[in-house]
């Protein structure tokens, strides 16, 4: 069907703006709300408005048009029940030409769930002969689009009367010719439309478009199609013959929560797939709803796929019926049991940014460190999602991923590196490495273009944080056909040049334009041998009688109190580290987040919960609570106890020192920074709220 109410050649009115309403089983109108809308009530609702209807009316075909009812309508006309509709997918149609008096005002009324969005309207055609229906299906091989045309009307069909009009590529517009319509007793016609000597296929690299528009006496009407093949080859997902791959996210609408229905204009889905292809993504899977008509004519222009689920044959029909001329409609559902080998990711969540969240922290002595805590749960959410898109993008069973509704906390040019139709792929066997370790890294391509790519290069080179190359070369130079981790070569480096505890980064070159990169670190094998206790230092895992005496005396405590907290509260977004704590000078690098060196230190330890400490105080080592909490939590304190030092942290340091780098490595550097002139606690605590931190 032409776009709701544009049918050139049709008389229309429009019935947005305001309508009486009331709610429940009253018909006692007593407010009013404008619609397109929602309607402030928790139950159904009645809507109502006198509308003038011309007297040139009285011999049209008269629809009313509903493009989206949130919920099942029944349509009263002049009191007179005109009808009952309950899809919640398509646009409620209603025949209302034995209901209206023209010449005069008539009374409509809908009863509905929460309120209608969308166009709006009556629709006229001629009463003797309209188009009712309009759908089509392509042949690609032969270059043809077989249409069928359900006719209504009071005028028996005659060989006089045709279908006829013209096809033609967007953007070019030299018209063909359709073939004369034949009228069949059911009242049906059926027109082939060829669409020239050569067929433009329709894909997220080139989306060309049709118009089509066909005349029938004195009625019009037009719209746009395209021509693409979905097929599963063998298990591998093509289009029009060639690979694809449906990396994407889920629309369950909980992005349009404020308006509680989605958007009905292209512009606003425009925005969104446009967005979501700055990010790399070429698909979306509505879960729960179908999109608007606007949403698939969006996808249609820029390229994008869509699948939306649906809840049984009815459903699938009219979504075939109503949206299947759009390209960007790949897959329902039911039938797209392929969709099984579409892995879903995450959800990975960041800290949110809200006006309650701020609050809480405030309240809680975080007042600063909303945006902090935003900027390290983000580069952990950025992290997950890199790990587990190259994952998918190495898997050859795959045939995609799904990411939950969210907004990414990179920027979109980051975000490309690891999820775009060419990307670099690196499996490292792992990221944390002695210097007497040699890095051996295979790697590479993911090639999801419309062919293979070709003359190609493929370069890395390493680098420390102050962009120094350490090495580098040229693994391939040739072609990339379309396919999941092509290889390119093995990255080989032996880390005995490394003197120094380092993070060094690998970036994957192709093409000299596209990267992609990934972080290491390497220790020193005489960094990390087990540590010699300082003798002016007590180690302990309580504090006990000889760490109180200890503290007495003035001497220095560290409590390594794993598996010891009272507080169960495990890091749920990510950590915050204070890079500019003294105690990270001591040979251990590290970002403002706890990046992947951290993990053998965050694995098994809790979190203590610091609410009885000084309210300005906070952890250099801080997870993130929940939000709905914003507790302040840390894994490291220092204080000063009696008339010495105390430093306690939940982290292990103490276990499986012979083969846990990371965490020789910071026990050092505890110790280092104990025994300096650095460690300088700055508040002061007693024993026994030390103790209630900890177990006893």
């Amino acid at each position: 069907m032409v776009s709701g109410l544009s049918a050139a050649a049709q008389e229309t009115i429009e019935l947005t703006g305001e309508w009486a309403y009331s709610v429940g089983d009253s018909t006692q109108y007593n407010d009013y709300v404008t619609l397109p809308g929602t309607v402030p009530a928790n139950e159904k609702v009645w809507l109502s408005k006198s509308v003038y209807v011309p007297q040139t009316w009285e011999k049209k075909h008269v629809t009313l048009f509903l493009e989206r009812p949130l919920g099942e309508t029944t349509l009263f006309v002049n009191g007179q029940e005109a009808g009952r509709q309950t899809s919640l997918i398509i646009p409620h149609q209603y025949d209302i030409s034995d209901y209206l008096v023209p010449g005069q005002r008539n009374k409509i009324a809908i009863c509905v769930n929460k309120g209608i969005v969308g166009l709006m309207g009556l629709k006229t055609q001629s009463k003797k002969l309209y188009i009712d229906k309009w759908t089509m299906r392509p042949d690609i091989q032969m270059g043809l689009v077989h249409q069928t045309f359900n006719i209504g009307g009071t005028k028996r069909l005659i060989g006089g009367d045709v279908l006829y009009g013209d096809v033609w590529q967007i953007g070019h517009e030299d018209k063909q010719p359709i073939e004369w319509g034949n009228y069949l007793e059911d009242r049906q016609m059926s027109i082939t439309a060829f669409l020239g000597n050569e067929t433009y296929l329709w894909d997220e690299f080139r989306p060309r478009l049709y118009g089509i528009c066909a005349t029938l006496g004195n009625e019009y009407q037009e719209k746009k199609f395209g021509i693409r093949m979905f097929s599963v080859n063998s298990g591998q997902l093509c289009i029009n013959g060639c690979p694809i791959w449906l990396n994407g996210m889920v629309e369950d609408g909980s992005r349009f929560s404020e308006t509680g229905y989605p958007p009905m204009d292209e512009d606003t889905w425009t925005d969104i797939f446009k967005k979501c292809e700055e990010y790399g993504l070429n698909y979306m899977r509505f879960r729960g709803y179908c999109p608007p008509e606007a949403a698939f004519a969006a996808a249609d222009k820029i390229g994008f796929y869509l699948q939306t689920d649906s809840c049984g044959e009815t459903e699938l029909q009219q979504m075939m019926e109503t949206y299947g001329h759009h390209p960007s409609l790949m897959m329902l559902t039911p039938y797209s049991a392929v969709t099984q080998r579409i892995q879903e990711l995450g959800p990975w969540p960041a800290f949110p940014d809200t006006k309650e969240v701020r609050d809480k922290l405030r309240d809680n002595g975080m007042a600063y460190q909303a945006e902090l805590f935003m900027m390290a749960s983000g580069k952990q959410q950025t992290l997950r999602y890199k790990d587990e898109i190259e994952q998918n993008l190495r898997d050859k069973d795959k045939a995609g991923f799904l990411m939950p509704s969210f907004s990414p906390y990179a920027k979109a040019e980051e975000w490309r590196e690891f999820c775009s139709p060419v990307v670099a792929l690196a499996q490292f066997p792992k990221y944390v490495y002695a210097n007497t370790d040699s890095l051996i890294v295979p790697v590479g391509i993911y090639n999801a273009m419309y062919g293979e790519i070709q003359n190609t290069r493929t370069a890395f080179y390493i680098s420390d944080d102050s962009m120094k190359v350490k090495t580098g070369g040229i693994l391939s130079v040739g072609k990339i056909p379309v396919a999941k981790n092509v290889a390119a070569g093995t990255v080989c480096f032996p880390l005995d040049s490394i003197k120094k505890p380092e993070r060094l980064s690998l970036v994957v070159t192709v093409a000299g334009k596209l990267k992609n990169k990934w972080d290491f670190w390497v220790y020193p094998t005489d960094s990390v041998e087990t540590v010699d206790v300082p003798q002016d230092i007590c180690i302990t895992d309580t504090l006990n009688a000889k760490a109180l005496d200890v503290l007495k005396n003035g001497g220095k405590v560290l409590l390594t109190a794993r598996g010891k907290v009272q507080y169960n509260g495990r890091e749920a977004l990510g950590t915050y580290i204070e890079q500019s704590h003294p105690l990270f000078k001591y040979d251990f690098p590290t970002d403002m987040w706890a990046n992947r060196n951290w993990q053998e230190l965050l694995d098994g330890s809790l979190a203590m919960d610091l609410t009885a400490l000084p309210k300005d105080y906070l952890s250099p080592i801080q997870p993130i609570d929940q939000p709905e909490t914003c507790r302040k939590l840390g894994m490291l304190v220092e204080a000063n106890v009696l008339k010495g030092k105390l430093l306690v942290t939940t982290m292990d340091i103490a276990n499986g020192l012979d083969r846990r780098l990371v965490a020789r490595q910071m026990r050092k550097a505890i110790l280092s920074y104990m025994q300096g002139d650095d460690f300088k606690p700055v508040i002061t605590l007693q024993p026994q709220t030390v103790s209630s931190l900890i177990t006893k």
